[in-house]
């Protein structure tokens, strides 16, 4: 079980991380904690445009950026969120943190001299999707099944206790279920990876070499520029200049893998 290692860290920093935030959050002014939701909103939209670069960075030393990879990230993004407008996984995703909410943390009526109590399912899926959609959370989970190496995880896991702390300071306690969901998510990829790895046993090749050829599959590159498009999304949605359903662009993660098979 040591390949659940990373995701197991990543599980505790986040939650200790979150709740550590949403105490913060208990004694901060209302007009402080919507400059810093700001703040960090402008912080995310850098992370993404950081991994948009890193794309950009990877054909422009190859092959030069083509029109035809720049067609997969936007194929995947019209199909995906097609998918996603289908099944409408935001509103699920809501309505789960919302039932928890009720559950957890009934409302209270509120005085005039209350915060008015955010909504636990914004947390929830905002701080999801940012813990779930980049590469280091695919190939650290990768690396960890089929070898037991878990310091690209526990890395991320570092970096995302200090994530879920800003996060939940100003989004409040639903920042800490989104431990759950990457605990789910890439325990199951891990899980899947280490029954592979037993499979495959002896045709594997060492940690760096795997991480290596992880990093240069075209679908990988893909699904780097589609997570840093959701990633930049979602912080718009945390400025306030937008409204976007960011998780209903979720299965355009899966979508660059058919298309890099297809294409």
């Amino acid at each position: 079980m040591m390949f659940l290692l990373g995701s197991i860290v990543n599980f505790f920093t986040v939650l200790i991380g979150g709740s550590l935030g949403a105490l913060l959050r208990k004694g901060m002014p209302e007009r402080i904690s919507k400059s810093v939701l700001q703040a960090v909103g402008l912080c995310v939209v850098y992370l993404g445009l950081s991994d948009l670069i890193s794309y950009a960075t990877v054909y422009s030393k190859t092959e030069g950026l083509s029109s035809y990879h720049i067609l997969i990230p936007i194929l995947s993004m019209a199909i995906g969120t097609a998918l996603g407008e289908w099944i409408d996984i935001e509103r699920r995703m809501q309505s789960l943190g919302d039932w928890v909410q009720k559950r957890l943390a009934p409302r209270r009526e509120e005085n005039a001299e209350d915060k008015p109590a955010p909504r636990l399912a914004e947390g929830f899926v905002t701080a999801s999707i940012i813990f779930c959609v980049g590469a280091m959370s695919i190939i650290g989970s990768l690396r960890a099944g089929l070898f037991g190496d878990s310091q690209i995880l526990i890395a991320k896991a570092v970096l995302d206790g200090i994530t879920g702390f800003v996060l939940a300071s100003s989004l409040g306690i639903g920042v800490t279920l989104a431990a759950f969901t990457a605990l789910i998510y890439q325990g199951l990829l891990s899980t899947a990876a280490f029954f592979v790895g037993k499979l495959l046993a002896g045709s594997v090749g060492t940690a760096a070499e795997v991480t290596a050829l992880l990093s240069a599959m075209p679908a990988m590159n893909e699904m780097t520029c589609v997570g840093a498009l959701m990633i930049i999304a979602i912080g718009l949605n945390l400025i306030g200049c937008t409204k976007i359903r960011v998780a209903n662009m979720l299965p355009a993660l899966a979508v660059p893998f058919l298309l890099c098979l297809l294409l």
